[in-house]
């Protein structure tokens, strides 16, 4: 056994990325988060400071994917994350992206109600944000999103 090495859990995610190409494959998440107690999630993954995402894809290939380039990423097989207890605000929401693509889902946000507006949240969030679908969780990039409708 290597002393160095960090233990992964393999996850499946399918990536969408900005000229139209789709990877279905293999992130690889920590056992230990390093900014909060508990594994890494994919949010997480996402939001690290490097350029580059690790992913195998289903054929075995292996890539390094640009994080800036990654439109949104639909996340596990086909059950949806479940839902933060601190939930406090939910936004129903039509997401189109700069190629056109549409997604529709439901974004929460922890703020009290009143004091923030959709468009704070949006404007205020990291680079990814987590939307919820009635079958899946989405990564998406705030950068390419063209237009948001409220639903």
């Amino acid at each position: 056994m290597n002393d160095f090495k960090v233990t992964k859990q393999p996850t499946p995610v399918t990536l969408f990325l900005m000229d139209g190409i789709v990877l279905e494959g293999t992130i690889f998440l920590a056992e230990y988060a390093a900014s909060h107690m508990g594994s890494q999630t994919e949010l997480d993954l996402f939001l690290e400071e490097g350029a580059f995402l690790p992913l195998t894809d289903n054929g075995g290939t292996f890539h390094l994917v640009n994080r800036s380039h990654i439109s949104h990423a639909r996340l596990g097989a086909s059950e949806p994350r479940k839902e933060s207890a601190v939930t406090v605000q939910t936004y129903a929401v039509c997401l189109t992206f700069v190629g056109g693509d549409c997604l529709s889902g439901v974004i929460h946000s922890s703020y009290p109600a009143g004091q923030e507006r959709l468009q704070d949240l949006l404007n205020h969030t990291d680079r990814f944000f987590e939307l919820y679908t009635d079958t899946h969780t989405y990564l998406v990039s705030r950068r390419h999103i063209r237009q948001v409708e409220s639903v």
